[in-house]
């Protein structure tokens, strides 16, 4: 039997983390599930940067709420370049 680990349970939606993070809710939400690339009509997607633990209905798991506050802290208080962020999390993602 597979035990599940605590940390790694959805619990937060994503308008809940957003206000305890201070951040907007479709800022977390693009983060979490892409965002459209071009038009608005277009099926393409940018990848989420935050794989999240429950996909329907969206919800962040603790583990992910660190993720998310890290994300916010990089690029709202140390002012890195999100493209920077993502890069830097597909790097680590590899390893």
């Amino acid at each position: 039997m597979r035990l599940i680990e605590p940390r790694d349970i959805a619990c937060f939606s994503i308008p809940e983390a957003a206000r305890y993070l201070r951040v907007p809710a479709a800022t977390l939400r693009s983060w979490a599930l892409g965002r459209p690339l071009g038009k608005t009509d277009s099926a393409r997607r940018s990848a989420p940067v935050i794989v999240l633990a429950r996909q329907v209905p969206p919800a962040l798991s603790f583990n992910n709420f660190i993720e998310a506050h890290v994300v916010a802290s990089m690029t709202r208080d140390a002012r890195v370049p999100f493209k920077n962020v993502r890069r830097a999390l597909a790097f680590v993602r590899t390893k």
